[in-house]
């Protein structure tokens, strides 16, 4: 099948959860024998941090681990999508995207990754609009009508495992609604340890001056940010799933976690959950990992669940395969 995604931002530029989980995706297609197009928007991509928008550069790059990347534009648009069996999209690009779908008779299939109401969505006819929501509880709390699947963001452990050496506690994201001033205030509470802020993709930046806590500018190589980490914080405020999270159980790195829906179904029985307004319950638990013992039984957990996802992966890219193939085969219908 031929398969073109049209978004705003796409690895290794757009270095977010949302773009490295339809990467993964498409990486799996790619491997399976399909063909995978992506189209970005044209110009650069805004990026608003500390209350400045800025404009990072794109890359020229035209092919990224076998998915070929276009940009965006008059000619592009009958070229790509005329080439296409299925069309892919998310956040952003959502409205433009159905529009061309509906002007070059293509069935277009939606990426959800959070719970937050699309009305564009909820108000269109079902028919050539299909879901593929990023876990369970995402697709019990929505209320749209189209057909769907479930499909978890796939975290290959091949690709992230490593044996962490460092002994930083570690919050990637430094947003508030990720947990920013958290950070902070554990690293005031506990002068004694190390703590390492991983400066976010997006969102505004809380930074702390406490000499105990480190910050590091974004990076796509996440794999070196957790050798350098022997615990994971994930205080934030909304989360639907938690990538970071599972990347980190990948190499037995304990998560401690605000019991979102999306951390508690990712993390499962591995994960340590406190109220990210209780700062007590995080230094408690992070004390509580001084213990040997207990790390490992954490680390041990943490690894399992790694390995349960994976199987889980597995089974849902084939199902995510058929879903397609099952799309195609209906074609685009009158509305």
């Amino acid at each position: 099948m031929k398969i073109l995604c049209f978004i705003h931002g796409y690895p290794p530029d757009h270095n977010a959860g949302a773009e490295w989980m339809l990467h993964a995706i498409n990486k799996e297609m790619v491997a399976k024998g399909h063909n995978v197009r992506v189209m970005l928007r044209t110009g650069d991509i805004p990026v608003s941090k500390n209350g400045v928008t800025y404009y990072k550069k794109v890359s020229d790059l035209k092919v990224f681990e076998g998915v070929e990347i276009y940009r965006e534009g008059a000619g592009m648009y009958s070229k790509l999508y005329g080439w296409a069996d299925i069309i892919v999209t998310h956040l952003n690009m959502t409205g433009k995207a159905m529009n061309l779908a509906r002007d070059f008779k293509k069935p277009l299939v939606h990426l959800l990754h959070n719970t937050h109401h699309n009305d564009v969505i909820y108000r269109i006819n079902v028919k050539n609009n299909y879901l593929v929501y990023n876990a369970k509880w995402n697709k019990k709390a929505s209320k749209y009508r189209n057909e769907s699947i479930v499909v978890y963001p796939a975290v290959w452990k091949e690709d992230y495992e490593v044996e962490p050496q460092g002994d930083n506690i570690t919050l990637v994201n430094c947003w508030a609604d990720k947990g920013g001033h958290t950070l902070v205030e554990l690293a005031k509470e506990m002068p004694e340890y190390k703590f390492l802020g991983v400066m976010g993709g997006y969102g505004d930046q809380v930074i702390g001056k406490e000499d105990n806590l480190t910050y590091i500018e974004n990076t796509p190589n996440i794999k070196e940010v957790y050798k350098k980490s022997r615990i994971i914080l994930m205080p934030s405020f909304y989360e639907s799933w938690g990538r970071v999270a599972v990347e980190a159980m990948c190499s037995g790195i304990p998560v401690i976690a605000h019991p979102t829906p999306g951390l508690k179904e990712s993390l499962g029985k591995a994960g340590l959950f406190a109220d990210r307004d209780k700062p007590e319950q995080w230094v408690k638990l992070i004390k509580k990992l001084d213990n040997e013992d207990y790390y490992k039984e954490i680390s041990d957990k943490c690894k399992k669940r790694a390995n349960e996802l994976n199987d889980i992966s597995k089974s849902q890219m084939d199902d995510y395969e058929k879903f397609f193939n099952k799309i195609i085969k209906k074609g685009y219908e009158a509305v």
